[in-house]
């Protein structure tokens, strides 16, 4: 078996060179690093091979048939950037054509029978790269200050790709919020979480990447711009939000006791609070140099731990909130239903 070696490498076929090693950072297509599905422009750009050699070595049975999209386009893998280094290597050694084939019989073998879909994966990268270029934006310059069509310049790609996979730009939003959760809660294995100590995953979420905080003020201010919410989106929003809830939810359901009295509020909301809390306090904080990052994961925990108390049953705010029915039955109803979101 042939290795690549350290250095550049030449890829003799038809004059064509190639200046870049197999594991070197992969190149871009119009700014998009497809990974392992390459078009023929990317292939030649990887390897310095022309596609007119590129397509003789396919008909000689050198390299592998490309998959084809829908559209006709052609899909090459890593299998075929590694056979034409391997083809290079070979010809500099001065093999012949008959040769060369006869040594990566077995690669190319391999490579017809790979099951590994192209097309798929080119959809997916370039999916996931339009969500980061997007949350980049979204996190920058807020949902209005952020256009579809910076964002399709700056990714260098046609429109019609961008709306392939995003209808709008509040559909975009919604799933770039939902890439950047804190910590991925809802596909996090119920023995993980009830194993982890309470209160455990509020500070691990409050010490990862905090771009789901910018988004999620984001999503609020698209909220108010966009008025009244279609039922499909307001039906995702939601799925996005008990996505991130879901650990909150689950640590409530380990304090409480077996015995306990239903809460007098609904807890997906008091979970949704504490997230309303600490974009609250976070950009209070960001006003004033007294308060430390360590300030506010104390005053989630502090938060969290007085919710943990009123669910175990540790204190009991029945009585108060009995106390305050009436009052709160007369405000809600002078507010005439669920009031704009702030």
């Amino acid at each position: 078996m042939l290795t690549a070696p350290t250095s550049s490498y030449s890829i003799a076929a038809s004059g064509g060179s190639c200046a870049a090693g197999r594991g070197e950072t992969k190149s871009f297509e119009g700014g998009i690093d497809i990974a392992a599905a390459l078009t023929t422009a990317a292939l030649e750009k990887r390897t310095g091979v022309p596609r007119t050699t590129i397509y003789f070595y396919i008909r000689q049975g050198l390299l592998p048939e490309p998959q084809r999209t829908a559209t006709g386009r052609s899909l090459f893998g890593e299998q075929h950037v590694d056979i034409l280094w391997k083809i290079g290597e070979l010809k500099h050694r001065d093999y012949s054509l008959p040769e060369i084939k006869k040594a990566l019989s077995r690669e190319l073998e391999q490579a017809r029978e790979t099951g590994v879909d192209l097309e798929q994966l080119e959809m997916e990268r370039m999916r996931s790269a339009i969500i980061e270029a997007a949350s980049e934006e979204f996190e920058t310059n807020g949902y209005k200050g952020t256009h579809v069509m910076a964002i399709i310049q700056k990714m260098d790609i046609n429109p019609h790709i961008f709306y392939r996979y995003f209808p709008s730009k509040l559909d975009l939003l919604l799933e770039c919020f939902k890439a950047a959760t804190p910590l991925p809660l809802a596909g996090t294995a119920r023995d993980v979480v009830d194993n982890t100590e309470i209160g455990e995953n509020v500070v691990r979420g409050l010490a990862s990447d905090n771009r789901w905080v910018h988004l999620s003020a984001a999503l609020t201010e698209a909220v108010r711009a966009e008025g009244p919410i279609l039922p499909d989106i307001a039906h995702r929003l939601a799925q996005a939000w008990d996505a991130i809830i879901i650990n909150v939810l689950r640590d409530l359901e380990r304090v409480r006791k077996p015995d306990a009295l239903p809460l007098p509020v609904p807890e997906e909301l008091l979970a949704y609070s504490m997230f309303g809390a600490y974009r609250s306090t976070t950009m209070r904080a960001s006003w004033d140099e007294r308060f430390t990052a360590e300030d506010l994961m104390r005053t989630q925990l502090f938060l969290f731990f007085a919710i943990i108390a009123a669910v175990s049953g540790e204190v009991d705010l029945g009585p108060r909130m009995e106390k305050f029915g009436p009052a709160v039955h007369e405000a809600a109803a002078r507010v005439h239903g669920i009031p704009h979101a702030l």
